[in-house]
């Protein structure tokens, strides 16, 4: 019977300690709501500590409430969401999910065969308003003395200082593929003057129309050289013909 008893006190001992730390809990809880707001909003936390490279899902996620204002930026909330997304950095365990553990490392930049990659200080006012896409074709202009000359006509953009942040007017860099006997004029422009960027559209070659001038000028050159090549020839074959006899003149 005495050990009975004794089993009886623990248990009820034992209860009475997991209700003192139960409500030990939700009186923190309620403080922090009082502290943060009202506004309880149900997220995805990580079931267990992520790693990086694990598909977030339902079997190592689960739901709860938090506070909204302890929440990160742009908390999960719905395991919909998750889209069976691969996290990129360590989420502890607990931990609501957001999308700063969904982010992609930037890596090195892909040059295209045949050409360098060179980076220029460029503002977004100087180059469409920093609205540039990786891969995309644009021209590099650089300006001096109120002049604008076409340093490259096809430059690839590789990076840019922007990508990967959406606040396109805080451009401040550009990285360009371009020719390798175009990279050093680039630099030395870039240092000298204002380089400003711009984005042909469909169908538009920067620099055509200098091209055609020169091709129509080289053309009407040579149907020029090429007539008077003929008249030359024709004169030298009339000196080359012998003199009428009498005979054939009368």
């Amino acid at each position: 019977m005495a050990s009975a008893g004794c089993g009886l006190a623990a248990g009820v001992l034992a209860w009475a300690l997991f209700s003192s730390l139960e409500a030990e809990v939700d009186r923190a809880r309620t403080e922090a709501l009082a502290a943060y707001g009202d506004d309880v909003v149900t997220v995805v936390v990580a079931a267990r500590d992520l790693e990086p490279g694990e598909v977030a899902g339902s079997s190592n996620t689960a739901l709860e409430e938090w506070a909204a204002e302890l929440l990160p930026a742009g908390a999960v909330t719905s395991l919909d969401d998750l889209a069976s997304a691969e996290v990129t950095s360590r989420v502890p365990e607990g931990a609501p999910l957001a999308s700063a553990y969904f982010e992609e490392a930037r890596g090195a930049v892909e040059v295209p065969a045949g050409r360098v990659a060179v980076s220029i200080p460029v503002q977004a006012s100087f180059a469409v308003g920093g609205a540039l896409t990786q891969g995309e074709s644009v021209g590099a202009y650089v300006s001096k003395d109120g002049v604008a000359d076409l340093l490259v006509s096809d430059a690839r953009v590789v990076d840019a200082s922007v990508f990967g942040s959406g606040d396109a007017e805080g451009l401040s860099w550009v990285t360009l593929a371009v020719d390798p006997g175009q990279a050093e004029e680039l630099m030395a422009a870039a240092d000298k003057g204002v380089v400003s960027l711009v984005v042909p559209g469909k169908g538009v070659t920067l620099g055509a129309e200098g091209k055609e001038a020169d091709a129509d000028a080289k053309d009407e050159g040579n149907a020029k050289e090429a007539k008077e090549d003929e008249k030359n020839e024709k004169d030298e074959d009339d000196e080359k013909k012998p003199a009428a006899s009498g005979r054939e003149r009368s």
